[in-house]
């Protein structure tokens, strides 16, 4: 059970950083890659929208650059852990 959980969290982790890294090179939408892994939407949801809404307001805060890219990954992730 303990390793399926990790499995899943893995698999999760990896899904999520595909989905930031085609969502930010402009090739897809939030919702396409929802509709792309309909079985983890619940749990990629909240830190899809949560990166996106970093991304979108990045100017205000004036982050050195790699900052919101690596701050995306890591909200994303935690998210993904909680949810698992």
């Amino acid at each position: 059970m303990i390793k399926n959980t990790a499995r899943n969290q893995d698999e999760l982790g990896q899904i999520l950083d595909s989905c930031l890294d085609l969502i930010a090179s402009g090739s897809t939408t939030v919702e396409a890659v929802l509709d792309k892994y309909p079985q983890y939407s619940e749990q990629l949801r909240p830190p899809l929208e949560a990166a996106m809404w970093l991304q979108s307001r990045k100017e205000v805060f004036n982050p050195r650059p790699g900052f919101v890219q690596l701050s995306q990954r890591q909200i994303g992730r935690a998210a993904c852990r909680e949810r698992v």
